[in-house]
């Protein structure tokens, strides 16, 4: 993370946390994200699953 520009490094750490593709990184939007007792959750559309759209756990590391 060092060599990453400092306005890069949380793009950067939620793909490396989640497994998100860029594209579906550069659409998220606030009210996409959900805090929950169980952990935080993105909910991607667009995603290239059947139902278009998929929910992803996001770690604490990357949610701080």
């Amino acid at each position: 993370m060092a060599a990453v520009r400092k306005p890069f490094r949380p793009l950067i750490q939620t793909l490396i946390g989640t497994g998100m593709r860029l594209g579906e990184a550069e659409q998220t939007r606030t009210c996409d994200v959900t805090f929950g007792e169980d952990g935080t959750e993105l909910r991607v559309r667009r995603a290239k699953t059947l139902a278009g759209v998929r929910t992803v756990f996001v770690p604490g590391w990357v949610a701080s």
